[in-house]
């Protein structure tokens, strides 16, 4: 069993190469889906298996004693419904969870808005939420569904790398980070930053102390974004912007639709791709088909004048 220095040490490496490789790859699902409508599917596929690639790290964890049991929660109409909201919060943002936090890493300081709008989001969603609701967990995924997803990822990856090497590149990072999430979830299961601002909005409404979150998944955050502002900072990327008040509005009223989708669908499109889609949960499966239905929706209509192309992530 690990002590808890070398727990540490490896919830920060781990989370500084995702944040790293997210950088790089200009990981984000609103750029999948753009690129997807302009004939170009490799991006979004790589996104929506690269949690597969955490099933790998599982046997290794059971047998060192940590945690292999990734949630998994009947659907409800609040996944479909949650799902879609975030959808198009991420669109009229201009990007996702993941790069939001890679815009901020690149001196884009509007993007705190965005945050700050999550956690309103959530707050709000605590509030309001219907008396009863409860989201249902279920069992495990059979190992039937295990192996029709490696088989997914198999032919898909068979694919990508022999496509061209400029997708080769990106299918492999797009892995590899699957592959690290899967450790960090391993060692922290509430490891994601949509974890974080949900327990976070619960102690400031609901005064829970119980749920305020361990020193160490504000460690992992920090680490995410350090490696983020290391890889923009490497390729030349990192650039303070100017801040505008209507950017400023744009970006609040976009990050309070994602924290609301995402409280009412478990989480952001990091725990749905990066915890949920591992499991094949049947809610997060769910949400993940109605974001990408709300980004699309999203990118058909016309932005705002402060909101050019460029604030989409293009890296």
């Amino acid at each position: 069993m690990l002590d808890e220095w070398s727990k540490i040490i490896i919830l920060i490496g781990a989370a500084g190469i995702i944040g790293y490789l997210a950088q790089k790859t200009g990981l984000c699902m609103v750029r999948g889906v753009l690129e997807f409508r302009k004939g170009r599917p490799m991006l979004i596929l790589a996104l929506l298996l690269c949690g597969i690639c955490a099933l790998a790290i599982l046997p290794l964890a059971a047998s060192l004693g940590l945690n292999t049991s990734l949630p998994r929660y009947e659907w409800h109409y609040f996944f479909a419904l949650g799902g879609l909201i975030f959808g198009l919060g991420s669109s009229a943002n201009g990007g996702c969870a993941i790069s939001t936090m890679s815009r901020l890493a690149q001196g884009e300081i509007t993007m705190i808005a965005t945050m700050v709008g999550w956690v309103t989001g959530w707050c709000l969603w605590a509030l309001w939420i219907p008396d009863g609701y409860q989201p249902t967990p279920i069992g495990g995924a059979s190992d039937l569904t295990i192996i029709l997803e490696v088989i997914a990822l198999s032919i898909a990856t068979i694919w990508a790398v022999t496509h061209s090497p400029q997708g080769r590149k990106l299918w492999l990072s797009v892995m590899a980070i699957g592959l690290v999430a899967g450790l960090l979830f391993a060692l922290q299961p509430h490891w994601s930053p949509s974890y974080l601002l949900q327990d976070f909005a619960r102690v400031t409404l609901h005064n829970e102390t119980g749920r305020w979150p361990t020193n160490d998944r504000f460690v992992i955050l920090i680490a995410l974004l350090s490696g983020m502002f290391i890889a923009a900072w490497l390729s030349h990327h990192f650039v303070l912007k100017a801040i505008h008040f209507s950017d400023l509005m744009i970006h609040l009223v976009a990050g309070t639709a994602m924290g609301i989708g995402a409280a009412m669908s478990l989480g952001g499109n990091d725990t749905q791709l990066l915890i949920a889609m591992p499991g094949f949960s049947p809610g997060g499966v769910v949400a993940v088909i109605f974001i990408l239905l709300g980004i699309y929706i999203g990118s058909l209509v016309p932005q705002p004048a402060t909101l050019t192309k460029k604030d989409v992530t293009t890296n």
